[in-house]
């Protein structure tokens, strides 16, 4: 009896990840990881020796290190999982062993895993050599009016083109947090703010032009006229920023608008680049 119940105790998170992670939070790692953290800080708390502790988090470290393994592995996640767990049911047992004081040591270390932690690492995976120096491919969209826009050659200027398709649904999320941006720029004359629309096979130019219309937003958007302009600057993930300046590609990579996000974060990225 002693026996199934101890492992049941070390099953169960793996039942409680599938289920409330997979089903629930579809997939949402970051509230998956702060209930994880809290269910294994509750083991930790009832668990009556080390031997216990390390028996009851052992088969979910495992799974989660079996998966670094697959393709398309969410490395920054998985190391997540696998700092946070052992962390959380150590501070369970030490806070029913030792003192409270290691309840309140836990809320901080969430607070600051979650907050901080988890957006800034995934930031600084995600977007690892993302800065760079190359020559700028020829960059030429449609503007509003169709005119015709070179970004590659304009000079003197700070450009932040904020890639995206209709199909995008984080690009929309995005929207409100670029404008705070753009607008945060918008008298500046060194800098020009864009969203750049890459078409996919449903869009006519004429209909992603009344959804923009319709969205509202004050930042200008171009229009590519085909996915060749993705090609050519290497990324099939939306949104993508890129930033050029003088004719030379500066950044390349993820849109990072977050204030909690430090890393590559669109605000710091323009301000390195104004003050070169």
């Amino acid at each position: 009896m002693k026996i199934l119940k101890i492992i049941f105790t070390a099953v169960s998170p793996i039942i409680f990840y599938l289920i409330i992670g997979l089903i629930a939070l579809n997939g949402n790692h970051k509230w998956l990881l702060l209930l994880m953290s809290i269910f294994y800080f509750i083991i930790g708390f009832y668990s009556r020796t080390k031997k216990q502790v390390f028996i009851f988090s052992i088969p979910f470290l495992l799974l989660m290190t079996s998966t670094l393994f697959l393709k398309n592995a969410l490395t920054s996640i998985i190391l997540f999982y696998l700092i946070i767990i052992p962390t959380s049911i150590l501070f369970g047992y030490l806070t029913q062993k030792k003192s409270k004081t290691f309840s309140l040591l836990f809320i901080l270390f969430i607070v600051f895993i979650f907050y901080y932690g988890f957006d800034n690492l995934n930031s600084f995976i995600r977007n690892y050599n993302v800065r760079v120096n190359d020559k700028s491919p020829k960059i030429e969209l449609l503007s509003n009016s169709d005119k015709l826009i070179k970004l590659d050659t304009i000079k003197n200027k700070v450009i932040v083109l904020d890639f995206w398709t209709t199909s995008c649904g984080v690009c929309f999320k995005k929207f409100p947090d670029y404008e705070k941006v753009y607008l945060e720029y918008e008298n500046n004359p060194n800098v020009a703010i864009f969203s750049v629309n890459v078409p996919i096979k449903r869009d006519t130019l004429i209909k992603t032009k009344e959804l923009v219309k319709e969205l509202g937003y004050k930042f200008p958007t171009l229009y590519a006229s085909s996915n060749e302009i993705s090609q050519s600057l290497s990324f099939n993930l939306y949104p993508h920023l890129t930033i050029l300046k003088n004719g030379r590609v500066r950044y390349n990579g993820r849109l990072e608008i977050a204030e909690n996000v430090k890393i590559n974060n669109l605000r710091i990225e323009i301000e390195r680049l104004l003050n070169e």
